[in-house]
């Protein structure tokens, strides 16, 4: 019952989570991408590498955390902390994104909120909720990560030998009942 119940909750969380992050997708999302796609447009007469360049550095880190925020909604986070690649992925994704939240907010609380700047319902869906959502989709990936790497791991060359028939038993670990080593120093003139 009370694994049913938190499932139940981790279902509702993303879908609230989907829904919060959704304009963070269409407004800024669509931006990066039109950032990404000029940044091929080099050819052109009026683009230099130099602006293509920016526009690639520009847009290519907000695509990559709006995927990483979108692909720690929709992939089920035991399957993302139990892939090790895609676990860098996603958290390092989290985190790019929360970063770059964070400069976004910055510069906008330096150089554009003014004493005629209103806080509306879409602007603090738009600028908090992204961050909430990274946040929370971060701390749950790194606690399935965890409850994850606490299962029982077996030993790979025990694992090994005992799929392999063939192996040979001079490689095998010997039982623990070994006598111990004795160091003796090395002495020059000695007995040899």
């Amino acid at each position: 019952m009370d694994r049913d119940v938190k499932n139940d909750m981790i279902a509702a969380w993303r879908c609230l989570a989907a829904f919060l992050i959704y304009p963070v997708t269409v407004f800024p999302g669509l931006h990066a991408l039109g950032l990404l796609v000029s940044s091929l447009c080099v050819p052109l007469d009026a683009w230099s590498p130099e602006g293509a360049l920016s526009n690639l550095l520009l847009g290519l880190p907000a695509i990559a955390a709006i995927a990483a925020l979108w692909c720690s909604v929709v992939v089920p986070l035991p399957v993302l902390a139990g892939n090790r690649r895609l676990f860098v992925l996603a958290a390092s994704g989290l985190m790019a994104g929360l970063v770059l939240e964070a400069l976004f907010l910055r510069a906008g609380l330096r150089g554009g909120f003014g004493p005629t700047f209103r806080m509306t319902v879409a602007r603090v869906w738009l600028f908090f909720a992204p961050p909430v959502v990274g946040l929370v989709n971060l701390y749950l990936l790194i606690r399935a990560s965890l409850a994850s790497q606490g299962e029982s791991v077996a030993d790979p060359i025990e694992a090994m030998a005992t799929r392999l028939s063939a192996y040979p038993r001079h490689h095998l670990p010997e039982s623990p009942a070994r006598a111990p080593v004795v160091l003796r120093p090395f002495r020059p003139g000695g007995p040899g």
